[in-house]
């Protein structure tokens, strides 16, 4: 596995895993869906006002953090803020096969930073991605 500095950037539009993993947020970049369709949560359990709108690469403002994920192992996983100032973490994996088999995750989205890490981060994804609660 690749640390949170190193591999393709997730902006990256050649890159395939994160092309996939991004489904997961919103329709890719050519609107055909591959093998995994949008699943964008609150963080924040009592949060009613955080838009769920699904969102794709071209939506996101900055990368604050990532790390890439293996086939059959640790999930792709990224943060950072979207243009229309909200911020999200996304999370997804697939089998060893590849993202056309069995594959998903999800985006948890806050109004801010602290949120998301608070409550859209698990303690092993923080440290992953070098973050603190």
């Amino acid at each position: 596995m690749r640390d949170y500095t190193a591999g393709a950037h997730p902006l990256d539009p050649n890159d395939y895993d994160w092309q996939h993993a991004f489904e997961c947020c919103g329709p890719p970049e050519d609107g055909e869906y591959g093998f995994n369709s949008p699943d964008v949560r609150r963080a924040h359990p009592q949060d009613t006002a955080t838009s769920l709108a699904p969102f794709q690469r071209s939506d996101v403002e900055l990368i604050s953090a990532y790390s890439e994920g293996e086939n059959d192992g640790p999930e792709w996983l990224c943060m950072g803020k979207l243009k229309d100032g909200r911020w999200f973490v996304l999370s997804a994996g697939c089998d060893y096969t590849g993202w056309d088999c069995q594959s998903g995750g999800s985006a948890s989205v806050a109004d801010d930073a602290a949120t998301v890490v608070a409550f859209g981060l698990t303690d092993e994804q923080c440290a992953r991605l070098a973050v603190s609660k």
